[in-house]
């Protein structure tokens, strides 16, 4: 029995005052005989004796169980004299079962290298009555009332803001082992204060127990830091809270609900079981060779060019792509076009499928039993928490080919260690989540906490971090830990169903949790939820309409996200004139829209040939471009990767169809420049 469920025992009306009275000396025990105890209980108005039986190893430790003869009230519960009294049975006689007795052990062990002039000073603070004596029975009888005075959370009464943020900050960084310097930073943004004010609250915190300094660091160097106390689980200290902007609500055609993943994995899964994608591994023939490959995903000819700059042995401080990529590209496109998904929500339901399917990828993480043995997108959340997952690395390769991950080659471990490391970031994540009202909150305050904060699992420039997240080549600069964060908010927590988001002009602005995603945020076993549905593809009115993911929609509903705006789901659509010229200037003419809709079942409306005429006249005039550049890409989606990687889209005077722009001629060199610089090697012809 542990000692929450220990103190479970005693009824919670008395436990605050019977714990007082046992801390400050009121109680006393002796023995008569060997199996039976006295605690004399002395208070400002009477005394009393009671006679308690020491209780066996395998014995109840109850309350009522243990007592003979009580304090004389008249009640069938105990009342605090007895909890009073059964507290210095079990933590001053020794009735501790084992279990709590190894959790007091634990923080006993945090307490002897202090002196006995600090705890002391310590146990007076609070008031609290020890013997004088040597020093073991000193630690073991401040370690068992500080252990209860912990578990009882009545150090709550004694904070202040200040402790309260730097206890929070303490609980989101989720260390139990605390340096002071490294601290101090992190707290001042925070807490927006300044060192002298930090070095007062850290002071304070240790003097009130709730943190135990240590001399000595983690390498048995001279290192000044602190533990938090053994018996204070960090679930238990204040939440971490950050100022946020909250929002009562926002026009339907900005927000964008989560998708139906259920229904969606269930369509996913009848094409998987014909056509698995193929995932892609590929490793250095001679990877068995060096230890800093050893369970590392890795690029064989980036290994074989390491090897050849160093002779073969690569200095620990050299950086190692880890490529995020799990899937044969075309497969994942493959998947999409089957059901009509953009490639987001294309790879992440392929990376659901991957996981769960129970087959093996050469990592030591464990994988789920069949998909349908149990709810798959809980436990996919379970995973994702775990951090196993690589799906926000891929989305960010998405916006930015150049993206990469990279890892120290001395960080050995395989890439366990990257899941270890991403999981402790998103259990941040989450304990920043958990403390969000049920409204909409503007997510730069959630990045602004996340960047105070600097959790480990997020991406960050620091010398000590041994992966880092770059974008550029050959010049490289960090990813900020804003983006970072998108790719959890608009990749994995919408496709999960666990966030709502919000669009002005095409930017995220907000975002709010679904009830699914609270419960998971809370940790409640998800209960009944409402019924989802596709739905179907229809008009819903002259300018609105909606579209079913599936081969046949597939690329109605492409189209759709190109001259539509959401409303509310990713899969209904409204008119905007403005994307509709988008479109036209990407060398999209109004006759093949229409013919689209028409192909896909969707007769076109007379509100849709009117917004389309409309535009099309507005644009419809003869340019001439002076002292130009041609740039044509290989398709569509190599032009819009551009677009995402490079300034390009500052250099476009026209389009003259979806693949080939018309750009400055002043802006050729810069524009080459950024585009070997990206990895692109263009073709140039004169003439």
């Amino acid at each position: 029995m542990d000692l929450d469920r220990l103190l479970d025992l005693l009824p919670h009306p008395v436990r605050a005052e019977a714990f007082r009275l046992w801390a400050s000396g009121a109680v006393h025990l002796r023995t008569l005989g060997p199996e039976v105890w006295i605690a004399s209980i002395s208070t400002e108005s009477r005394a009393m004796e009671t006679r308690w039986r020491r209780p066996g190893p395998e014995e109840a430790r109850a309350p009522e169980a243990l007592r003979i003869r009580g304090c004389g009230c008249r009640s069938a519960k105990p009342c605090a004299h007895e909890g009073a009294a059964w507290l210095a049975l079990l933590f001053d006689g020794g009735g501790l079962p084992e279990e709590a007795q190894a959790e007091l052990q634990r923080l006993e062990a945090q307490l002897e290298p202090q002196t006995a002039v600090e705890l002391l000073r310590l146990a007076r603070r609070r008031r609290w009555a020890l013997p004088r004596g040597r020093k073991p029975e000193l630690v073991r009888r401040l370690a068992a009332r500080l252990s209860v005075y912990y578990r009882l959370g009545l150090w709550r009464e004694e904070l202040d803001p200040e402790l309260e943020r730097l206890l929070g900050l303490i609980r989101l960084l989720g260390q139990e082992r605390v340096d002071p310097e490294e601290l101090e930073a992190r707290w001042m943004r925070w807490a927006e204060g300044d060192r002298l004010t930090f070095r007062a609250v850290w002071r304070r915190a240790i003097q009130q127990g709730l943190l135990i300094p240590c001399a000595l660091g983690h390498d048995g160097r001279p290192r000044p830091h602190a533990h938090l106390p053994a018996t204070l689980p960090l679930s238990q200290l204040p939440p971490p809270v950050f100022p946020a902007t909250v929002y009562r609500g926002f026009p339907p055609e900005q927000t964008v609900a989560a998708p139906p993943l259920r229904l969606l994995l269930e369509e996913a899964r009848r094409w998987w079981v014909l056509r698995p994608p193929a995932r892609i591994l590929r490793l250095h023939p001679q990877a068995h060779r060096f230890p800093w490959l050893w369970g590392w995903p890795h690029d064989p000819e980036e290994v074989e060019a390491l090897l050849a700059r160093h002779a073969g042995s690569p200095p620990p401080y050299e950086w190692l792509t880890v490529p995020a990529e799990e899937f044969d590209p075309r497969a994942v496109e493959a998947l999409g076009e089957r059901m009509g998904l953009p490639w987001e929500g294309a790879a992440f339901i392929a990376e659901i499928l991957w996981r769960l399917s129970g087959e093996g990828s050469g990592e030591a993480f464990p994988f789920a039993p069949g998909i349908g043995e149990e709810d798959p997108i809980a436990r996919w959340w379970e995973i994702w928490r775990s951090g196993a997952t690589r799906f926000e690395i891929a989305w960010l390769r998405r916006r930015d080919p150049t993206v990469r991950l990279v890892r120290s080659l001395g960080w050995m471990g395989g890439i366990e260690q990257l899941y270890y490391e991403w999981g402790r970031g998103r259990k941040a994540l989450i304990e920043l989540l958990a403390t969000l009202p049920d409204e909409w909150v503007d997510w730069m305050d959630l990045a602004r906490a996340v960047e105070a904060a600097q959790p480990p699992g997020f991406a960050q420039d620091r010398l000590d971090q041994p992966w880092r997240l770059v974008r550029g080549r050959p010049a490289q600069e960090p990813v900020p830990i804003a983006e970072h964060l998108r790719a959890y908010l608009e990749g994995t927590l919408f496709w999960l169903g666990a966030v709502a988001l919000v669009y002005e002009g095409g930017s995220l602005r907000a975002f709010r949790l679904t009830a699914q995603g609270r419960r998971w945020i809370r940790g409640e076993i998800p209960g009944a939820e409402e019924p989802e549905s596709l739905p179907e593809t229809q008009w819903l009115d002259e300018r609105t309409w909606s579209v079913r993911p599936g081969p046949e929609a597939a690329p109605l509903l492409w189209l759709s996200g190109r001259i539509g705006r959401p409303m509310g789901s990713p899969f209904v659509f409204a008119l905007d004139e403005e994307r509709i010229a988008e479109v036209f200037r990407e060398g999209y003419r109004p006759e093949e829209i229409l013919s689209r809709f028409e192909a896909c079942g969707l007769p076109p409306t007379a509100a849709l040939r009117t917004a389309l005429e409309r535009v099309w006249d507005s644009m419809r005039r003869v340019q001439v471009f002076e002292e130009v550049t041609i740039l044509e890409a290989e398709d569509p989606w190599t032009l819009q990767e551009l677009l995402a990687a490079t300034g390009l889209g500052s250099a476009i005077r026209g389009w003259l169809a979806p693949h080939v722009v018309v750009i400055e001629e002043a802006a050729l060199e810069r524009l080459l420049k950024e585009l070997r610089d990206r990895g692109y090697f263009p073709t140039v012809v004169e003439g």
